[in-house]
């Protein structure tokens, strides 16, 4: 009987775990994508670049600073300097924070993120372009120069999307989220960025 027992509580478990795995995997996925000029500031230079928004609210770039590495990040929502959500920094290969390295071909970047500093900002969403963060440049062991990068893009461009503004004219009292979520008009907003009649609107 015990074995019976045991052996059913394993298999409960094994199918929990499938289905927790299921349900993790399903919970990031794409809301939309778009191609973007990454302006690095210490170089003086433009990179194009891929930029993706994921339901979850992390963001990734593609082609760093020319290179094959991809920068992954995450909105702060409930970091909010001077009214825009902060950015955090997901896939470094060190950090003594605030400063994360990443690789990045020929260079180094060093990127400050200290919560609260406002050294990062995501003003961005599919309607309209806007993302900054502030790095420390490097090319071999040599310092090049500090400066923020800037990454833009064009609504026009957007893909993986219905247009958040349209769907917001259609019903001007709606409210989506950065996904272009239809959001509950009688439910408790979670802090965040959200669009209402084709404008962003900050939760607190």
């Amino acid at each position: 009987m015990m074995k019976k027992i045991y052996a059913m509580a394993v298999l409960l478990l094994a199918v929990s775990n499938s289905l927790m795995a299921q349900e993790s995997e399903t919970e990031k996925s794409v809301s939309w994508t778009v191609p973007a000029n990454y302006y690095s500031e210490p170089l003086d230079a433009n990179f194009e670049t891929t930029l993706t928004y994921y339901t979850d609210g992390s963001i990734s770039l593609s082609k760093l600073y020319g290179s094959d590495y991809t920068l992954e990040m995450k909105i702060e929502t409930e970091s909010v300097v001077d009214g825009i959500p902060e950015i955090s920094f997901l896939n470094y290969y060190t950090a003594a924070a605030p400063y994360y390295y990443f690789n990045a071909g020929d260079y180094t970047l060093c990127i400050y993120y200290q919560q609260g500093s406002g050294y990062s900002g995501w003003e961005g969403d599919a309607e309209e372009p806007g993302l900054w963060f502030y790095t420390y440049l490097y090319q071999g062991d040599s310092y090049i120069k500090g400066g923020y990068d800037f990454v833009t893009w064009s609504k026009n461009n957007i893909s993986g999307i219905a247009s958040v503004a349209a769907s917001a004219d259609k019903a001007d009292s709606r409210i989506f989220s950065l996904s272009g979520m239809s959001m509950k008009a009688d439910g408790k907003l979670a802090p965040g960025l959200y669009i209402r009649n084709g404008k962003k609107m900050i939760i607190k």
